[in-house]
């Protein structure tokens, strides 16, 4: 594909996010499923149903563009989920796997705002007010994932508090 223009570059964003969606929506049960604390569990179980939702909305903003949004793989994306499964299996302790984690999902967390972030600016310039308000609307949604999962990580460190996104 050609990037012409902030609307082709825009529909390349979108391509890149519907990738690593389906790639984040994919990986979260078994991850899940390692988790030993039930909160962190839940946690990770409800950001799937986010995900779903998320990708669905990605959808029905390119096909009021008459854009597909299938074909791309979201290499970064993937390097980030490779690399932090490939982690979590050298860890043996339970809470320490727990802490791995919350910095595995955390760092996907962050990749997945900074995309909606510049995406929603990029519509919002672009002319596209509702599209720009919904994935702007998506990332408040990461950001509270990413809140509620150092909030996890605070408690598992025993620290009281997240000050500045700091444990």
């Amino acid at each position: 594909m050609k990037i012409r223009n902030s609307t082709d570059l825009l529909w390349d964003q979108l391509r890149e996010i519907h990738s690593f969606e389906t790639l984040v929506e994919n990986t979260l049960p078994g991850l899940a499923d390692q988790a030993g604390n039930r909160t962190l569990a839940a946690l990770l179980r409800n950001d799937r149903k986010y995900c779903t939702e998320q990708r669905q909305t990605v959808e029905n903003i390119c096909e009021r563009h008459g854009w597909d949004p299938r074909g791309d793989e979201c290499k970064a994306m993937k390097g980030l989920i490779d690399g932090g499964n490939s982690h979590l299996s050298e860890v043996e302790s339970d809470e320490v796997r727990d802490l791995m984690l919350v910095a595995h999902c955390g760092r996907i967390k962050h990749y997945e705002i900074a995309a909606y972030r510049f995406s929603s600016d990029l519509a919002l310039s672009s002319g596209f007010t509702e599209d720009g308000d919904a994935l702007a609307g998506i990332a408040d949604e990461e950001e509270l994932v990413l809140a509620n999962l150092e909030s996890v990580g605070a408690g598992l460190l025993g620290a009281s508090t997240v000050e500045g996104g700091r444990w």
